[in-house]
């Protein structure tokens, strides 16, 4: 591996250590989309349940339970939620009813 001098790792931490030790002159670098994840994982998420720990020891259970839902919402990037938001605000037919059955038709979205 002499010959190698720059190097793309995913987010393990024990290759990335194993990496550093044995081949000293490898640059190492991370692809965007781990960097993005690490930080989602160690940051945001770490930060969103102190503060509902925080809340919870405040006795307010229900906004301790509201926080509890909003990972996706905290880590989502604007445009996947530009694109949900389309998507709930458009009547979409999620189940055509039937005739035989006597079921009507279930819609979603229109918000």
């Amino acid at each position: 591996m002499r010959h190698v001098e720059v190097m793309v790792s995913d987010r393990k931490l024990e290759f990335q250590e194993a990496l550093e030790e044995k081949c000293l002159w490898l640059q190492v670098f991370f692809d965007y989309s781990h960097i993005v994840k690490n930080f989602n994982d160690k940051v945001v998420n770490v930060v969103r349940k102190d503060k509902q720990h925080s809340i919870i020891e405040e006795c307010n259970l229900v906004a301790a339970k509201d926080l509890k839902k909003t990972r996706y919402i905290l880590t989502a990037s604007r445009m996947t939620l530009h694109k949900k938001d389309e998507y709930t605000a458009a009547e979409r037919v999620i189940h055509k009813g039937s005739g035989f059955f006597k079921t009507e038709d279930i819609v979603e979205g229109g918000v």
